[in-house]
Order: structure tokens, then sequence, then C-alpha cells
């Protein structure tokens, strides 16, 4: 758990999350986790999320069909320490709900497109003519202007656009999504630092600000920190695990499994030879340049000596003289990875009211202030808060 709540970074800010389903609702919940008062708000029913399957209950049972009270699995994560609310904001009464809470808040985070909700007298300009030290967060797929501007965003479809997609997979088959949500999420940390940054540019002027935070750009910067354009096709090409500035660079087979391994410098080489009395053909290839040129031949050597034996056993043993390694694991197994279980990453997720532990797990923010974790309290039912926030 974080620091105590008057002591955490964000006390005293709160925040109206009207995210849906990813980039919104994670955004959020950082800050949350980090110590602010996060309202998140609903329309009736709530978003798409809400009615996926499987779902939790007060008493930590678990069901496929949605009773009252349940909270959904993704919400359990997603909305840890926030506070639920439902308003209509098609409606008179909802709209001036909403104004009221925005009158005192000090955040908006919304990922809806650009537009939505000034279509119901809700949008960034008549809520910042109200409250001018407000910060709204609009988080969307290519931005609030321009050509793509009100084009719906899913994240394979920005990893297409960023050119992510393209360059991820095999060179003799299709593209292939990353596997996770990386354009939503880059999205949210973006627009976490830019919440962080305009509240403490509020602090010198006393004036919120819009925040117009795209995945597209998030993605696209992470691409064009390498040389695209010294060379467009060459840094552009899918090259499975490979990579063309160096050699070894890949995932070599073992007895139980597989580990990917990288060398990174002529010294590591020789050390790499060394340690698997193999000098003789390391020495054949001394420099990168050759060791480029002979690609499937190191591959081809590497995974016999891997192969004949287990994935722990070459970790440690390379992982040990410094040669970068890493076994390759499901994303359930890191749930007992060592270093993970070290630094307390997993917590257990509290049911929803009862905070009785659900038997699941969710994740700390990634990154400690002081050797503490952060993290948040459990989420609630669908407009559990309502009539606290609104009366």
């Amino acid at each position: 758990m974080g620091p105590s709540n008057e002591h955490a970074p964000l006390h005293g800010i709160t925040v109206l999350d009207v995210g849906r389903v990813v980039a919104g609702p994670v955004t959020a919940f950082y800050l949350a986790a980090l110590g602010a008062d996060v309202i998140r708000v609903d329309g009736p029913g709530g978003d798409v999320s809400w009615r996926v399957p499987p779902f939790i209950g007060p008493d930590a049972s678990r069901s496929q069909e949605r009773r009252d009270d349940d909270v959904s699995v993704g919400h359990l994560r997603r909305a840890r320490g926030k506070r639920s609310v439902v308003l209509d904001i098609t409606t008179d009464e909802g709209r001036d709900a909403f104004l009221a809470l925005a009158d005192s808040a000090d955040v908006v985070i919304e990922n809806l497109r650009p537009g939505a909700m000034s279509k119901h007298g809700c949008g960034v300009e008549e809520v910042r003519s109200r409250n001018a030290r407000l910060v709204w967060c609009s988080i969307s797929g290519y931005g609030q202007t321009g050509p793509y501007a009100h084009r719906a965003a899913i994240d394979i479809c920005v990893q297409a656009e960023s050119g992510l997609l393209y360059r991820t997979g095999w060179p003799d088959a299709p593209p292939v999504r990353a596997g996770a949500t990386v354009a939503d999420h880059f999205g949210a940390y973006n627009a976490v630092i830019a919440v962080l940054s305009a509240l403490r540019q509020r602090d010198h002027t006393g004036v919120g600000c819009h925040l117009d935070v795209s995945m597209l750009d998030a993605v696209a910067m992470m691409l064009w920190d390498e040389a695209l354009d010294i060379d467009p096709v060459g840094y552009s090409e899918r090259q499975g695990n490979g990579d063309r500035r160096g050699t070894p660079h890949g995932v070599y087979p073992t007895t139980n499994g597989s580990v990917a391994i990288v060398v990174t410098s002529d010294d590591l080489w020789m050390q790499l030879g060394k340690l698997t009395n193999a000098k003789d053909f390391t020495d054949a290839y001394p420099t990168l340049r050759d060791r480029i040129a002979a690609r499937d031949t190191i591959d081809a050597w590497l995974s016999e000596w891997t192969s004949k034996r287990t994935s722990s056993d070459v970790a440690d043993f390379l992982g040990n003289v410094g040669i970068p390694v890493g076994v390759v694991r499901t994303g359930y197994d890191t749930l007992e990875h060592p270093q993970l279980r070290h630094r307390e990453f997993f917590e257990s997720l509290r049911a929803p009211v009862s905070g009785v532990d659900s038997g699941l797990y969710g994740t700390r923010l990634p990154f400690l202030i002081d050797g503490r974790g952060l993290s948040a309290g459990p989420a609630e039912p669908l407009g559990w808060s309502t009539g606290d926030v609104t009366s």
C-alpha cells in the first residue's frame, strides 16, 4: 500500500473520471493511487466494460451473469480507489449535476470522441468557462483536431496507423499486433505525465488548461526513437525476434521453454565463448559486423547450446556474468516472478464494498516513492456513491 492519504502526492486533488474502457480509466487509476479523490462518472448502465464477464460480488463470489452490486474484473482492477457515480448528462438534471461536480474539481479525464460531451453542454469550453482552474485531459486515438480526429480508435487500428503493426512479426508473414493494448496504455501514461505537468503549471499561474493526448502520437514517438529517416526500409521492416543492428539477439529454445538472449558488445561475445567452451567459434566472428553477416550460423549454434539446458539454468548461467537474458514466461507466470514478488508488485484485489479478498490480483503503480509502493482501495459497484457525491 502507498503512503497515508494526507501524505500522498495528490492528496487534496479531485478528479472526475469520464473515461471509457482502458485509456481514460487507467489514467484515472494512476491519479487515484497517487492519492487523488477520483470520482468515476458513468451514464446509466455504465460503458461496455461494465458488462464484460466475469463479475465479482461484495462477498467475492464470481458469476458470468451480472448481479446487483457486481463489478466486472476489469473494473475491479481499473476502478480501484474511485467512487462510482451515475449521471445521465443527456437530461437537464444530469447535466446540472455534472457541472456542479466539475465546478469544484481539479481535473477531468475523458477519452470520448472529440466534442461528444459538448453536445450536452458538458464539454471543455462550458466547464472551463465556469472553473478556470480546471485541467481537462482529453485522450483520443488521433487527437482533438485534424483529418483523423473523429475516427473511432481501437488499439490495433492505432498500432496500424503508427507503423508499429507493420514492424511487428516475421518478414515472410503478415504483421502481428503487439500482445497487449500498448496504444491505450501509452496514451494513458502520457496523459498522466500531462496532468501532473498541468497541475504544476497551475501552481504558478492559477489557471488550468486543456490537454490533448493522442494515442497515435504516443506510439509513433516510440518508433521514432530510432533512425527511420536514415534507412526507411531497414528500420521499418519486420525482423521477428532479431535486430538488424546486432547478433545474437533473439529467442532460443531450452529443454522446458525458451529464453531471450542479447549480446551487446564484443567483450560479452568473447565472454560467451569462454562460458560455452566455444572460444574457437566466437573468435571466428570477433566484430559486430562479422556477427551480423553470420546471423543464421550464430543463431543455430546458440540454439544448439541452449536446447540442452533448462530456461532457468541458461538465465542464471548467463545472467550472473552480465549477459542480458530473460526466461520467456506467460503473463500469468509473472505472478510468481521472484523480482516482482520481492518488490511486492502484486496485491490481492478486494471485493467491492465489503473489502473481502477476491482471490484475484492487481498491480500497484510501477514505481516506488522512498521505497513505498502506491495503490488504491477497492472498486465500487456501478453508481454506489451517486447519492453521496451529488446530494
